[in-house]
């Protein structure tokens, strides 16, 4: 049984360039649903009550991909994973949801701020 990596293709090219050993399967993509790419503004609200949440109740975000399960999407303001946000789409966004629950999976730091993935919780907590 081989075991997969969840391997960028950055990564793969650096393994290569020092002949690492490659296996196809950690580079297959292991996404359940398919990813919509875009680039849309837009707004979450923090939904947890912490001190930052509090003093810094909104997000200015810009959408990079969208998917049935959730979305990626940059920040100017690192986010805790964990955090629950709700995400305001514009009108003009390819699904008919406008304010969506999400929890934040993954903050990294990248060139335009903060990348965020968020995980849609089609269930929120009252």
């Amino acid at each position: 049984m081989s075991s997969t990596l969840n391997v960028s293709p950055m990564d793969a090219a650096i393994d290569a360039a020092f002949g690492l050993p490659i296996r196809i399967d950690d580079y297959i993509e292991k996404r359940r649903h398919t990813r919509l790419r875009m680039r849309l503004r837009t707004e979450a609200r923090r939904m947890d009550n912490t001190l930052i949440a509090m003093r810094n109740p909104k997000l200015s975000l810009t959408l990079r991909d969208l998917s049935e399960g959730g979305l990626s999407a940059t920040s100017r303001s690192p986010v805790e994973v964990g955090e629950r946000l709700l995400v305001t789409l514009p009108p003009d966004s390819p699904i008919r949801a406008r304010r969506i629950y999400g929890k934040v999976i993954r903050c990294t730091p990248s060139r335009d701020g903060w990348a965020l993935a968020i995980r849609f919780d089609l269930c929120p907590a009252a």
